[in-house]
């Protein structure tokens, strides 16, 4: 279901002129010590980053779809 989805992205991204570039950024935990700290929940507490294959293929399916300029 999520290749579906980056598909759909893909797509609605590569019918837009505008768009010259796509930045595909991965997933940090930056703020998460910073919710500790505060004793609060992170709603993505356990998420991890993705894998440089998972980004690799992302960029295939931006690629495939027409989208050109995609950066890691």
């Amino acid at each position: 279901m999520i290749w579906r989805i980056w598909g759909r992205m893909a797509r609605y991204v590569a019918r837009r002129r505008r768009v010259t570039r796509v930045s595909l950024l991965p997933f940090h935990r930056a703020g998460v010590h910073k919710f500790q700290r505060l004793g609060r929940a992170h709603a993505l507490d356990g998420v991890t980053a993705p894998t440089a294959e998972r980004l690799a293929a992302v960029r295939r399916v931006f690629e495939e779809a027409g989208v050109s300029g995609v950066s890691p």
